[in-house]
Order: structure tokens, then C-alpha cells, then sequence
């Protein structure tokens, strides 16, 4: 970004325009610069209203409050450093209070195996996997597996919610069933699951995480 040169007290009372006016001019000209920086400048159509808006990501660390923030009615919104690639660099504070994650981590991806950002500072994950029964990757009782998180959460998984189902190209159910999850395998990185049931008419299971 471009440092803005601006001398204050200029001109000064007693000097003669001649002295200050090579200041006066770097002044005016820092002056259209810094208006044009993610606006629309002088002269131009729509001027002043907003490109985009830039903040500064060297304010504060990890969300802490940077310096000189307002409180009481004011609402803000403030960069962060990011000293962790999972990490958000965007925050909001309400009134001078703890700041509010608003972005992070890491890159969201939408697809059938994806992952998103949740403002507030929870992450959520989702995919599926098969069974390894039959030429269908049909589930029976006794399977297990693993799923591996990407990216891992930076703390910890809190939940994990699953979905038994089937393709289109095999009968219907007959029997309910569901997914059991390992608690203790839990972890930031991914869990482990266990189909406890007798059915074997399911070879899909989706799955949804939250975590932070």
C-alpha cells in the first residue's frame, strides 16, 4: 500500500505561501490518493462511494482487539494477523467486546466431501462413505472404518451426525438402521465409525461435522 505524505500546520501563519507551498501540494495530492484508495476519487462519477473495502491485517492478533477501538454504539470491523493458516483474519466487535471470527479456516469447498466456516468461530464438515459388503458396497454388522477430516479442525470435533442410505438402483429398506460413532475417537483430525446393525440393504452413509 502506498504511504500518504502529509505535513500538518501547513501553511503556517507567518510563512510566506512561497515556503510552504511545495508541502501544500504534496498535502492535496495525499489527499486525493488516500479518498481514491477503495473509492471512487476525485472527478470521477459516483465519487466516494466504496470499490471494496481493504483493513489492514497487522491490527491485532487472532482477533484480539486492536488498539483504539471504539465501544459503547460503535460496531466494528477489524483484520487480524494470522500467525495459523486455519485461522480467521477477519473479525467483528460489538459495542468494544471480544471480537467475533468471521472468516476461516482455511478455503471453503463444496462438493459432495466439503467444508465451510460458520461466523462465530465453528467449522463444519461433511461427506460420505460406503460399506465393504457385496458387490454394492452393501454395509453388514460388524464394519468399521475411519474418516479423516480435511482440513483437521484447529481444536476439536464437537459432533458428528450420520445418515444411513441407499442408491436408486436397489430396492427400498425394509429395516431401519443407523451409524454408530467411536466418542473416544473423536478428535480434531476425524472419528471412527461401527455399523452395529443386521440390515445389510444399506451402502451409503452420509455424514456432517462441527467442530472449531
Amino acid at each position: 500500500m502506498t504511504n500518504f505524505v502529509y505535513t500538518d500546520g501547513i501553511p503556517a501563519a507567518n510563512d510566506y505561501p512561497a515556503t510552504d507551498q511545495p508541502n501544500m501540494q504534496v498535502n492535496t495530492n495525499s489527499t486525493s490518493g488516500i479518498i481514491a484508495v477503495d473509492h471512487q476519487g476525485f472527478n470521477a462519477d459516483n465519487g466516494g462511494t466504496h470499490n471494496k473495502v481493504s483493513l489492514y491485517s497487522g491490527g491485532s492478533t487472532n482477533g484480539s482487539l486492536p488498539s483504539g477501538i471504539f465501544g459503547a454504539t460503535f460496531e466494528t470491523l477489524y483484520g487480524s494477523t494470522v500467525t495459523n493458516p486455519l485461522e480467521g483474519d477477519i473479525w467483528f466487535s460489538r459495542g468494544g467486546a471480544t471480537g467475533i471470527q468471521l472468516t476461516g479456516p482455511g478455503t471453503p469447498y463444496q462438493d459432495y466431501i466439503g467444508n465451510s466456516f460458520i461466523p462465530g468461530g465453528l467449522g463444519i464438515q461433511w461427506g460420505w462413505f460406503e460399506g465393504t459388503h457385496g458387490g454394492k458396497n452393501y454395509f453388514d454388522s460388524g464394519d468399521t472404518g475411519a474418516v479423516t477430516f480435511s482440513p483437521t479442525f484447529p481444536n476439536a470435533a464437537l459432533v458428528v451426525y450420520t445418515q444411513m442410505c441407499y442408491r436408486n438402483n436397489i430396492n427400498a429398506p425394509s429395516q431401519t438402521a443407523t451409524m454408530a460413532v467411536n466418542y473416544t475417537s473423536l478428535l480434531k483430525t476425524g472419528f471412527t465409525w461401527y455399523y452395529p446393525q443386521n440390515s445389510n440393504q444399506y451402502n451409503i452413509c452420509l455424514w456432517l461435522a462441527i467442530g472449531y
